[in-house]
């Protein structure tokens, strides 16, 4: 599910890049199941079409054009980026785990005032 400016503002939200369609589609039942986060708040992009759906915003990646850039490559080569929500702090961890159980990388963790960014290549 992606519509035009879905990924505008990544705010109190978890980015992460998978290489198979399937283990993104995992990862949303589990958050829908087991965390009951809203499936109408959860953002998949998919496969080179929407590559230029990652630059739709300078709060996307401020001024990190390497890492805009990555993204922007991965999904250009047939991975699939997930944007999540997360307003609460503890559920961070609890989120980025889930993601690694299901092969995602370049995990990102936009908050209010921070970026964090767990790689696992």
């Amino acid at each position: 599910m992606s519509e035009k400016g879905k990924l505008e503002n990544p705010t109190n939200r978890i980015v992460a890049v998978f290489d198979h369609s399937g283990d993104a589609h995992n990862a949303v039942v589990e958050f829908v199941d087991e965390f009951k986060v809203p499936r109408m708040e959860i953002y998949l992009l998919h496969e080179g079409e929407q590559t230029e759906e990652v630059e739709t915003s300078a709060k996307w990646f401020a001024d990190n054009d390497i890492d805009l850039e990555r993204y922007r490559h991965r999904l250009a080569t047939g991975a699939t980026v997930i944007s999540v929500p997360v307003e609460d702090e503890k559920k961070v961890d609890q989120l980025t785990k889930v993601l690694e159980k299901h092969h995602a990388d370049m995990m990102t963790h936009f908050g209010t005032w921070e970026t964090r960014t767990d790689t696992l290549e």
